[in-house]
């Protein structure tokens, strides 16, 4: 199950390079101010502000064959 955090990051994209990761902002709204003042969507580039989620996963080595794991 996720839950959230209730911080937020800026996923920066520009083309032939790898995405760039900048946060941890406290809302989105700070998270969108920051992305524009930096200007992320000028040229090429572009911007997408998600929210950090708090995943938690477990293996349950009993349900391999369930997973398709055989």
């Amino acid at each position: 199950m996720n839950e959230e955090t209730g911080k937020w990051v800026v996923l920066s994209f520009f083309p032939y390079e790898p995405m760039q990761v900048y946060g941890l902002f406290d809302s989105f709204e700070q998270a969108q101010t920051y992305a524009e003042q930096q200007g992320m969507a000028k040229g090429d580039g572009a911007y997408s502000i998600q929210m950090v989620l708090n995943a938690h996963y477990t293996e349950d080595a009993a349900d391999y064959v369930g997973m398709g794991w055989s």
